[in-house]
């Protein structure tokens, strides 16, 4: 398993660079799991788009957004099935 953590998502061409890096497969074909739920309590959560539109410029297709506050059954095999997990940011309290 890889990870890249950063607390900015993919600002900068070296993080994008390496976030394709650490793919398993090629970006078009990586399923990603997307999962804001963090984001769903905040007013301004403007950064979720701009996350995900830099996610499809830099040639991501299979983008499915998940809430983890919603019934297992609504996510959980979405989940399995990712190769690459993208967890938002937001109020992270609020996933606790």
């Amino acid at each position: 398993m890889n990870l890249l953590l950063t607390s900015a998502g993919l600002s900068n061409k070296t993080l994008a660079d390496t976030f394709i890096r650490l793919c398993p497969v090629s970006v078009e074909k990586v399923s990603v799991a997307f999962i804001d739920t963090a984001s769903k309590v905040e007013s301004d959560d403007w950064f979720v788009e701009k996350d995900i539109n830099i996610l499809k410029t830099i040639g991501f297709k299979n983008i499915k957004r998940i809430n983890i506050a919603q019934p297992e059954t609504e996510w959980f095999a979405t989940l399995v099935d990712a190769q690459v997990c993208f967890i938002e940011g937001g109020n992270t309290f609020y996933v606790l």
